[in-house]
């Protein structure tokens, strides 16, 4: 046992040891599947930036070869009051009201260029889902996020069936924040994204968070008071100074709530946070790879004990019922071809058309760029085939489970042929499970779900990021510090 559970135990804590005991981490640990926060990988997309190159709007809007009409949108709001200490993002602290003005005009150029773009290609578009993030999207006024949504709806209908979801930082309470959740309600927003962290305020101080667990108790209140009837909590792990006792009363905390979902993630340590360089000069504050795994497993026993399942998408944990939940996140990982991904904004990533590219980071060159009616495309790449076939099984994987039916009718191949050794080699270490022509994830596969999803990386994409590591030079630093997956000199692949 960690010589840090060594105090008292509480039931949740004592039942977590005992699974993470039976879970046999060392042998997987071996087997180079590790769970290090400095080199971590969250899968969201496929391939990742450093695969990209230049590429013309004209190659990717093009002779449409995928031809699905339904669109999730996703729309960047890169502004934030204060930057978090585990923020890598780019984005702008306390942006003046002219930076945010010409922002919303640019984001709004890019919506219509694109939307022209898609309609002479396509007809009869649906939206099933519009998420706004950040940043954090409450730094717009009312007005401004009324004025954004309504230009939306011009430029691509959607309907009273279309789940629209807006990320709230909790310090919204301490300023307007009933008219603002009221002028999102009455604006078709029916899904909050509370980002509350942690119910910890020691924590939530040395993470520069700038509310309370009172303002995240209160703010969800108010939200329930408005009307909403669809209210997720994110929290983040590890975090410096977390301990397993810390991390159950947040999660005691999140669900006394009774919200629709919960999201845990797990923390990705990058240079261009403040945290990297506290875990530098005081690693003794962060929990070690047990207990990260063990964070997981009192998350799930957790939720299963409050009724929340975790096996529709393994890093949400949802209260059954028939309407909205998590729409957008759903459709990102589990309809990866029939479902197309539009995102507008500084830094954001499209799959459209079989491509996949950035826009700028830098809000500058985004908006120079519109400012000439150019779209603001940075990198991207046409997936093969092949490529796309990897992508349906990383992101199915990171999702918890993937369709083996319905691939093997899409790309025409046999799965268990196309990767008989290394499922073969992630069911010996127990880590999937094939069930009713589906594969999943075990219980303990759950576990390390983003390092099985990157084993299905393609050897020729393998090589390209090889090779990219040392072609990419004028844009090193900025693509180091915004590429958040797949670094070839750090991904573990099974021996």
């Amino acid at each position: 046992m960690n010589s840090n559970l060594q105090k008292e135990k509480t039931d949740l804590l004592r039942r977590a040891v005992e699974v993470i005991e039976k879970s046999c981490l060392e042998q997987i640990w071996q087997a180079g599947l590790r769970r290090d926060p400095k080199n971590y990988h969250i899968t969201v997309m496929y391939p990742p930036l450093k695969a990209m190159d230049q590429i013309s709007e004209g190659t990717i809007f093009t002779d449409f070869q995928n031809i699905s009409r339904e669109f999730a949108l996703y729309i960047h709001i890169p502004f934030c009051s204060g930057r978090c200490s585990f923020c890598y993002f780019h984005q702008i602290e306390k942006p003046k009201p002219k930076i945010i003005l010409d922002y919303l005009e640019a984001i709004k150029k890019e919506i219509r260029l694109v939307s022209q773009k898609i309609k002479e290609q396509l007809d009869g578009i649906t939206i099933p889902s519009i998420f706004f993030g950040g940043g954090s999207p409450t730094i717009l006024s009312g007005d401004q996020f009324a004025d954004l949504i309504e230009y939306i709806e011009k430029q691509f209908a959607f309907s009273a069936q279309t789940e629209i979801t807006v990320e709230v930082h909790p310090e919204i309470i301490r300023k307007n924040g009933r008219a603002l959740l009221k002028r999102y309600f009455e604006n078709q927003v029916n899904r909050l994204n509370l980002g509350v962290q942690s119910f910890d305020d020691q924590i939530l101080r040395t993470t520069n968070r700038r509310h309370t667990a009172a303002d995240a108790v209160d703010v969800y209140n108010l939200a329930r008071e408005t009307g909403f009837t669809n209210v997720n909590i994110d929290l983040l792990y590890p975090l410096p100074d977390l301990s397993p006792w810390i991390w159950e009363q947040t999660l005691i905390a999140a669900f006394n709530l009774k919200p629709e979902s919960v999201t845990t993630y797990f923390t990705a340590i990058r240079k261009p946070s403040s945290v990297y360089h506290l875990l530098q000069k005081a690693p003794a504050r962060f929990p070690n790879e047990y207990m990260n795994h063990l964070f997981r497993i009192m998350t799930i026993e957790k939720a299963r004990e409050e009724g929340y399942d975790h096996r529709q998408l393994i890093d949400w944990f949802v209260k059954p019922r028939k309407d909205f939940h998590y729409k957008h996140q759903k459709n990102e990982a589990k309809k990866t071809e029939e479902i197309q991904l539009l995102s507008f904004g500084s830094g954001v990533f499209t799959y459209l058309n079989y491509h996949q590219y950035y826009n700028f980071p830098d809000i500058r060159k985004y908006c120079a760029s519109l400012n000439e009616n150019k779209l603001p495309i940075w990198r991207g790449i046409k997936l093969t085939e092949e490529e796309r076939l990897a992508r349906a099984m990383v992101l199915g994987i990171k999702s918890g489970d993937v369709n083996i039916r319905e691939i093997e009718e899409r790309f025409n191949q046999k799965i268990d042929e196309r990767y008989d050794s290394l499922l073969l080699n992630l069911e010996k270490l127990e880590l999937l499970e094939k069930t009713n022509g589906n594969i999943r994830l075990s219980e303990k596969g759950i576990l390390f779900a983003d390092e099985i999803a990157v084993q299905f990386i393609t050897p020729d994409m393998q090589n390209k990021l090889r090779q990219q590591n040392e072609l990419i030079t004028s844009e090193q630093e900025l693509i180091e510090n915004y590429n958040f997956m797949y670094d070839m000199s750090e991904l573990n692949f099974l021996k």
